[in-house]
């Protein structure tokens, strides 16, 4: 009997320590978006990257990528050939609930441009910023923008801009959650991108996430049609979504409505979204029948990346990722 006990125990033990590990929620650390962008005057695309942020203050580095991204054999971000190629860079605007400016930061170079943001910062605590949340380093002296941004509970978005004489090309707009392990209850609960869908592969859009601490639901979502509602003229009209993790694919869908397709390993769950769904995290309903583009999947910690496709067409559309509640 006393060793019956004794094995009754250990398996209670198990048993609690199993749904203790299952109660624990991921959270989103990270959203990098790879698109094009054009800074021209008689036709500018500027993507637009917005975040919330709840349960309180959080500490974020911000970065606008163009002319490093040639390290990866991105095709580089430049200007017109009568431009000054030197100073070909990005800068960004920072907006609280998408009206009230609040921050502009402009290179000036990699290395000294944080002497146009805050002089408590220099370039070596940018590095160590960088460094601390897994993120590459831009090439030294490139004229990319970085910045550590602490803020309360709101909904941000910056606007990505271009340096030099019409700027265009690939750019990667990202937001990290610098504090999450020192700072659990203030979280990003929302992130997304507002961007041209291109038919090329060398500039579609291309959006990473990462989820950290345990498994997490996520809304993910590529609207195009959506968009006219809000007066966007020249939305694309019509988005797949495709999702990847380091296997391959592990779902897709070709309109919200349709059945979503594929389940990966790190896949818990992967359904429809419904509009009770969009209503659950505060996201705008999507019409019936449309052809933007969503789904719903419960996935385990790690690097997702999702592509936001147009089937060869051209025109703005908007990829969200926001966190389910539970």
């Amino acid at each position: 009997m006393k060793t019956l006990r004794l094995a009754l125990t250990c398996v209670t033990t198990i048993m609690s320590a199993v749904q203790l590990e299952a109660q624990v929620v991921g959270r989103l650390t990270n959203l990098s978006t790879r698109l094009y962008m054009e800074d021209t005057n008689n036709q500018p695309k500027l993507p637009i990257v917005g975040f919330n942020v709840s349960g309180g203050p959080k500490t974020l580095l911000l970065r606008a990528i163009g002319p490093s991204l040639s390290m990866f054999d991105v095709p580089n971000f430049e200007a017109s050939a009568d431009g000054p190629q030197a100073h070909v860079g990005t800068f960004f605007k920072v907006y609280l609930n998408n009206q009230t400016f609040v921050r502009n930061v402009l290179p000036t170079s990699y290395q000294d441009m944080i002497n146009m943001i805050n002089v408590s910062y220099t370039y070596q605590d940018m590095v160590l910023a960088e460094n601390s949340v897994g993120a590459f380093l831009p090439v030294q002296g490139n004229f990319d923008s970085v910045n550590v941004f602490t803020c309360d509970a709101a909904l941000y978005s910056f606007i990505i801009g271009g340096t030099g004489v019409d700027p265009k090309g690939v750019v990667l707009g990202e937001v990290y959650d610098m504090d999450w392990e020192t700072n659990p209850t203030s979280r990003l609960t929302n992130v997304s991108t507002r961007g041209w869908v291109m038919p090329n592969d060398g500039d579609t859009m291309i959006v990473g996430f990462v989820i950290e601490e345990g498994p997490l639901s996520v809304l993910i979502r590529g609207v195009g049609p959506g968009l006219t509602s809000f007066g966007v003229g020249d939305a694309v009209r019509t988005t797949t979504l495709t999702l990847y993790d380091s296997t391959g694919v592990i779902g897709y869908n070709g309109a919200w409505q349709s059945p979503v397709s594929n389940k990966g390993a790190n896949v818990i769950a992967l359904t429809n979204a419904t509009e009770a769904t969009f209503a659950s995290v505060g996201a705008f309903n999507l019409v019936t029948g449309s052809n933007d583009s969503a789904m719903v999947v419960t996935l385990l910690p790690g690097a997702y990346t999702a592509i936001v496709g147009g089937n060869g067409q051209i025109g703005e559309g908007l990829v969200e990722v926001y966190e389910v509640p539970q």
